[in-house]
């Protein structure tokens, strides 16, 4: 009776033990269905970069880089049902991140790739407006009185149309 007493006790200090933030995090969101543009690159698109708070846990920045390429649906409307709004999602990209020495290493796989008929943006656009939203995400995370992170991203799964893509792939500093 001691041991399982003891086993719950421990148990229950575990749970105990996560940490749980509230952080802003930035996902690149199609606004098809809606009467949106926003401007980019010289271009009206019906997509944009915004921000809304999350509840996260686990390792920082690694949790940040997978939070914007989470699912996200904006709250629906008599007249707006659309079930997922998030970029990467609806085009089957996959993002995730992976420490690596002295910097985190962001990875935009492309192996599912499939742009739906309705999302009527480029991969490179779709990419380029996914990038900028970490960027803004890694940095409005950033404690001035930390040392910033360097952050290196990387386009992988391309296929012989998607080559050029991996032209995207960068390095930058978590500190503006």
């Amino acid at each position: 009776m001691q041991k399982v007493f003891l086993l719950l006790s421990v148990l229950c200090g575990m749970t105990f033990g996560i940490t749980l933030e509230v952080c802003q995090v930035y996902q690149p969101l199609s606004l098809h269905g809606t009467d949106v543009v926003t401007e980019f690159q010289g271009s009206q698109i019906q997509a944009g970069i915004f921000s809304s708070p999350a509840v996260l846990s686990g390792a920082m920045p690694e949790s940040l880089i997978s939070a914007v390429g989470a699912p996200y649906r904006f709250a629906p409307s008599d007249h707006f049902k659309v079930p997922e709004s998030n970029l990467l999602v609806l085009c089957g990209i996959s993002l995730r991140a992976a420490g690596s020495e002295g910097e985190v290493v962001a990875v935009f796989d492309l192996t599912r790739l499939s742009m739906p008929g309705d999302v009527e943006l480029s991969v490179y656009t779709v990419l380029t407006l996914a990038i900028e939203a970490l960027k803004k995400t890694l940095r409005a995370y950033q404690d001035p009185q930390n040392d910033a992170v360097m952050v290196r991203v990387e386009i992988r799964g391309t296929k012989e149309g998607t080559a050029s893509l991996q032209s995207l792939s960068e390095r930058f500093s978590t500190k503006p």
